[in-house]
């Protein structure tokens, strides 16, 4: 939820009533929606009680399942009604264009549309469908048996549902949230007559929030399906369905009073659904919707092309490449919806500049003069402009921007430079400009003009790429590939093993066994600071093979960039593999023996070749003997399957306790299956290979033994392990004495323990506690201000903490930046101490690590914020001691909200459970607890 709409719900709180959060449809609404209503019967899968539809307000239909017995009649009759609809839209087809040489299938000119009451009503027409569409029956193809075609269109609607900014089949309580926002909760808000009551409350009502309490009267109220009030079914229901099964002569009258129960039942659901269109139909068409109709009749047109060529069915379960794809289409659309309404919305323009996704701000300097080059020195007309913006920015340089006032123009950040108070945005316009011989000079603002930019929609025109079906990796089940011949490979480097390695007789084993294994892979679980880095470069000197380089593959720049200066003191010809629009820091240039390049055809002189996954995904037709993928766990199996081609063997090494692979979409319908393409790459790589061999590393040399209990039981119950030995002794000590306030004890008793829980007192503060954020800036200040010295076995002598030894771990990014504000403006002594995001800071390491909280000062548990994954990369991220700043109530907010993650069949878990470790962290930090005044 976006700080705007937090701030719209609570104003609709304030005031009762329901606040418009866009004067636009973003979807199309047909003038001749097919309102459809289903009913379950209760205790069943996807038995049908009985469906109310139609097109006509006036005159709605209801058809009804016996409640015993053969459900085919009613079904038979449902796929006629729904069968009909949809034909009256495939009879017209836009003429073919003139300037087209080969056209295509001619699109429809229309599409059907259906509309339910809820999401789960959406879902239940995903079930039905595939029970249908599954069914066996004596008819030879599905398009001859109406129930099997039926289950067909139901499949095909309930996908398309799954898709942002689709229009197929819509579920009425979302299409409304897009437009307002109400003082109840999400999950309120998926009762349309509530929603619809804080909407467009009835003129006896004082408001909207009145309107809802007496919608919600359980002497009243009926749900909307596809279940039915418990009250209902015992006290209405039941009685008839046993009159109906215990007196077969009664049934008839029975099936007449089960009609006229459920119509009764169904009505005030029907009046509200056309209420509801009646709203959404007076709200202004957005530019993009017409677009967006255009491609929603275009898949129409393909799948009756499917049905009436191939009329097989959609199969029961997505293969690996099929999963992927649906993923990938499903983030892909929400990508575009987002971006094509920003270029539309201004409400949406607003929520994107306070997540730092898009920028407003004031053109300072143009050079309309300036060329570029392209092939055969070719001058091209590329003008310049800079903006200041003083919102705060999480965008990149490379990113294509669109601007809704320059709707024709594409622009390319070249530099993000902060500036004073503001920050200063350097952009070329790469698109809608014209040649220099006719240039547009209306894409150019004009110095002094306000600009809001946003990422571009046709950025998001190219999906992913993916094996076909018969050339999936052995990764994912498919053949290996067949064994080459090997010598053992001697590593490259002249230095000598680090004392890790030494050390470690576990990563000495398995270096020394990579070059002659005969599995294709090999997995490495390590826990934090178990020296993963280290293993990935020794494996990759020990692999690289005379012309037969070996690569590495990351999940982050950040992480490539950090292996490659490491791998840079080895003076082995490293390469460092970059996107085309990204360039890198002038420190890995500078680095001897360190090739930077697009292209792999570019660096063939590189022994390790060093790129993230989503670089390496597009290279083709090429393949190496060996990779190396580090922090494996953190990658997606779809993102596997995408590089699984370039390497006969793999090593992966990865964090099995740390932050999870996630998606922005619901992939609840993989969940389970072998090669869920949102489970970890190696969660995938051993259910399809579980003959592959896998190691732990047992030692920990970044956690000192103070941190390792309590890091191993929250976070580690399938991997344990303990404190490197024989290490010198970790301290911390200060040159000046403390002040006896609540931060300098709970410095003091970090230096002491290890750790230290400041307890600030309980408030709900959201995302934003300015508190709190003072709180950890702070504590950064005393312990430079203090000339903190840290001695391990690396310093034995001790050093002087600077900023640069030291971090502040956040949950959400807007809270990094209202940090990075707040040091700006009032603590310039702590430049240059890292603040980010468990995401970002997954990887490296501290001296001293102050986390706050991701549950402090929230009013609700939620999944992300209780996510093992992320609380473990925040506590372990320190060589010395971690000062944890949260607001008291925790331990009561979690009793108050009990994990509720649905547990699916098949799908097994490697880590704790976030609900758990939360408690555990929590229980060990109580005695080193300094609680704050009230008056702080």
């Amino acid at each position: 939820m976006s700080l705007l709409t937090s701030l719209l719900r609570m104003r609709a709180d304030a005031t009762g009533n329901a606040q418009a959060t866009s004067r636009l449809r973003h979807l199309h609404l047909s003038d001749r929606p097919l309102m459809l209503l289903p009913l379950q019967q209760s205790g069943t899968a996807d038995r049908p009680l009985a469906v109310m539809l139609g097109t006509d307000p006036a005159r709605p239909e209801l058809l009804l399942a016996p409640p015993t017995g053969s459900t085919t009649l009613m079904l038979t009759t449902l796929a006629t009604r729904v069968g009909a609809y949809i034909e009256e839209h495939q009879h017209r087809r836009e003429p073919p264009r003139a300037t087209s040489a080969q056209p295509g299938p001619q699109r429809f000119l229309s599409a059907p549309q259906l509309l339910v009451p809820n999401a789960d009503a959406a879902a239940y027409l995903q079930t039905l469908g595939r029970d249908l569409r599954l069914r066996p029956g004596g008819a030879p193809s599905a398009h001859s048996d109406p129930i099997r075609h039926l289950g067909q269109w139901l499949t095909y609607f309930a996908n398309r549902a799954e898709l942002a900014g689709t229009s197929a089949l819509i579920p009425m309580t979302d299409f409304l949230t897009m437009h307002w926002a109400t003082g109840q909760s999400p999950l309120e808000d998926q009762d349309l007559a509530t929603l619809l009551a804080w909407i467009d409350p009835p003129h006896h009502n004082a408001s909207g929030h009145q309107a809802a309490l007496e919608a919600q009267d359980p002497a009243t109220h009926r749900s909307a399906g596809p279940a039915t009030d418990p009250a209902f079914d015992t006290d209405c229901l039941a009685p008839l369905f046993t009159t109906y099964r215990t007196r077969p002569r009664e049934q008839a009258s029975c099936l007449d009073d089960l009609r006229i129960l459920l119509a009764d039942y169904l009505h005030p659901t029907w009046e509200r659904m056309w209420h509801a269109s009646m709203l959404l139909q007076a709200l202004p068409e957005a530019a993009g919707t017409r677009q967006r109709w255009k491609r929603e009749r275009t898949e129409f047109t393909k799948f009756t092309a499917h049905l009436s060529r191939d009329g097989r069915p959609q199969p029961a379960r997505d293969n690996p490449v099929a999963a992927a794809i649906g993923l990938a289409q499903r983030e892909h659309a929400a990508a575009v919806f987002d971006a094509e309404r920003a270029l539309d919305d201004p409400f949406t323009r607003a929520e994107l500049r306070t997540s730092g996704e898009a920028f407003g701000g004031t053109v300072t300097t143009v050079d309309a003069d300036h060329l570029a080059y392209g092939s055969g020195n070719r001058a091209l007309w590329r003008p310049r402009f800079t903006v200041s913006t003083s919102d705060p920015l999480h965008l990149q340089p490379g990113q294509a921007l669109a601007c809704h006032t320059h709707s024709g123009a594409r622009y390319t950040i070249l530099a993000i430079t902060p500036h004073d108070s503001d920050t200063l945005v350097d952009l070329e316009v790469t698109a809608g400009m014209g040649t220099l011989a006719r240039p547009r000079h209306a894409v150019l603002p004009d110095a002094g003009e306000f600009l809001v930019c946003t990422l571009a929609p046709d950025r998001y025109r190219r999906m992913p790429e993916f094996p076909a079906p018969d050339q999936i990796p052995w990764t994912h089940a498919g053949p290996p590939y067949p064994p080459r011949s090997r010598r053992r490979a001697q590593a490259a480097s002249q230095m000598p093993p680090s004392p890790h390695l030494r050390a470690d007789t576990t990563q000495h084993a398995i270096v020394e066994r990579l070059p002659t294994l005969t599995h294709p892979g090999q997995v490495v679980n390590a826990p934090p600071g178990a020296g993963k880095t280290t293993l990935v470069i020794n494996a990759a000197q020990a692999l690289m093979q005379d012309g037969e380089p070996c690569i590495v593959i990351t999940q982050t720049n950040t992480q490539a960039d950090d292996l490659v200066r490491r791998l840079a003191r080895s003076r082995t010809p490293i390469a460092r593999l970059i996107a085309e629009e990204r360039t890198v820091s002038p420190d890995i240039q500078a680095l001897p023996g360190v090739r930077v390049g697009h292209r792999v055809e570019d660096l063939k002189t590189a022994r390790i070749l060093v790129g993230t996954a989503m670089k390496w995904a597009t290279v083709r037709d090429r393949q190496w003997p060996w990779a190396i993928i580090d922090e494996a766990h953190q990658m997606r199996s779809d993102t596997l399957l995408r590089v699984g081609h370039l390497f006969e063997q793999a090593l992966f090494v990865g964090d099995p306790g740390q932050l999870a692979p996630f998606s922005p979409v619901m992939t609840d319908r993989w969940a389970g299956l072998p090669h869920d393409p949102l489970n970890s790459a190696v969660a995938v790589l051993l259910a399809q290979n579980p003959q592959l061999p896998v190691d732990t590393l047992t030692t920990s040399w970044r956690l000192p033994p103070s941190a390792v209990p309590l890091i191993r039981d929250a976070f580690y119950p399938f991997t344990p392990f303990d404190a490197a030995p024989h290490q010198v002794e970790r301290t911390l000590t200060f040159t000046a004495k403390g002040l006896r306030t609540p931060v300098d004890k709970a410095i003091e008793t970090a230096a002491r323990t290890g750790w230290a829980l400041l307890e600030l007192p309980a408030r709900i503060t959201h995302r934003i506690d300015a508190e709190a954020f003072h709180a950890a800036l702070e504590t950064a200040t005393r312990l430079l201000e203090r000339q903190t010295t840290a001695s391990c076995d690396a310093h034995p002598q001790g050093r002087i903490l600077k900023p640069r030894h030291l971090a502040i771990g956040v949950a959400h990014r807007s809270q990094a930046r209202h940090i990075h504000a707040l040091m700006t403006r009032h603590y310039p002594q702590l430049r240059g101490i890292t603040v980010d995001t468990a995401n970002r800071l997954q990887g490296r390491e501290y001296s001293v690590t102050i986390m706050l909280h991701p549950l402090s000062g929230r009013w609700d548990a939620s999944a992300f914020h209780l996510e093992a994954g992320r609380l473990c990369v925040l506590a372990s991220r320190h060589r010395h001691a971690c000062i944890v700043i949260a607001r008291a109530g925790i331990t009561s907010l979690l009793d108050s909200h009990p994990s509720n993650a649905p547990v699916h069949l098949g799908a097994a878990s490697t880590t704790s459970d976030g609900w758990e470790a939360h408690h555990t962290v929590l229980a060990r930090l109580a005695p080193h607890t300094i609680r704050a005044p009230a008056s702080w």
